[in-house]
C-alpha cells in the first residue's frame, strides 16, 4: 500500500510480512478457515514474531524492559514491549494497537494509531535502533465486501503513516498493517 523502497524497512519488514501472509493462508487452509489476525493483538504479534523466525530474523514478542515513565519521561519505569525484530542491519521495538471489530473509520483508526505511538514514544535507545508505532486492522470480522467507505477511511489513513501493507491471509478478508518509525529517545 506505502512504502519507501529507499530505507531498509522496505527490503526487510516485506520479507517478514510475506512470511506472515503466507503463514497466515496456510492457517487458513488447515484450520478451516482462521486467520491468526482476527483475534487480538497478542495472538497477532505471536503470528508476526513466528513469521520473522521463517524469515530468518531474530525476533520477540512481549519482552520486558525499563522505559520511560509515559507521563514523565524523564524517569524510568518497569515496563513491556510488545515485539522487538532484528535484521543484520537494524532493530526495531514494536508498539502495536489492533482493531479487529467495529466500523473502521478514519477517527478510530488515529486514536488506535495515537495510542501505539503514545506507548512506542517510552521506548529507550537501547532497546533498538528505532521505536515502531504499529496498527493491526483485521477485517475478518467485517461484513463482506467490505464497503466502499471502510475501504477510503483505510486507503486515506494509510497516506499519512510511514508504511502500510495489505496481508490476504484470507479469501474473503484482509488484515492491514500500518507503521509510523521514530528514532527512541536517550533514557
Amino acid at each position: 500500500m506505502k512504502t519507501d523502497t529507499r530505507r531498509h524497512e522496505h527490503e526487510a519488514w516485506t520479507a517478514w510480512l510475506e512470511a506472515a501472509c503466507s503463514l497466515g493462508q496456510r492457517f487458513y487452509n488447515e484450520l478451516e478457515g482462521d486467520d491468526p489476525f482476527a483475534y487480538n493483538e497478542t495472538a497477532s504479534v505471536s503470528h508476526l514474531t513466528a513469521a520473522a523466525s521463517l524469515s530468518g530474523y531474530l525476533a520477540l514478542a512481549e519482552f520486558a524492559t525499563a522505559k520511560k515513565a509515559r507521563h514523565n519521561r524523564r524517569l524510568r519505569a518497569s515496563g513491556r514491549s510488545d515485539f522487538w525484530l532484528c535484521s543484520n542491519k537494524r532493530s526495531w521495538a514494536f508498539e502495536f494497537k489492533q482493531i479487529t471489530y467495529g466500523p473502521l473509520t478514519s477517527p478510530k483508526l488515529r486514536a488506535k494509531m495515537e495510542e501505539a505511538e503514545q506507548c512506542a514514544r517510552c521506548i529507550c535507545e537501547a532497546d533498538a535502533d528505532l521505536a515502531v508505532a504499529g496498527l493491526i486492522v483485521s477485517t475478518y470480522w467485517q461484513d463482506w465486501p467490505i464497503n466502499h467507505d471502510t475501504l477510503r477511511s483505510i486507503e486515506g489513513f494509510s497516506k499519512h503513516c510511514d508504511f502500510a501493507w495489505r496481508l490476504e491471509t484470507a479469501p474473503e478478508a484482509f488484515t492491514y498493517m500500518f507503521f509510523n518509525v521514530r528514532r527512541p529517545r536517550r533514557a
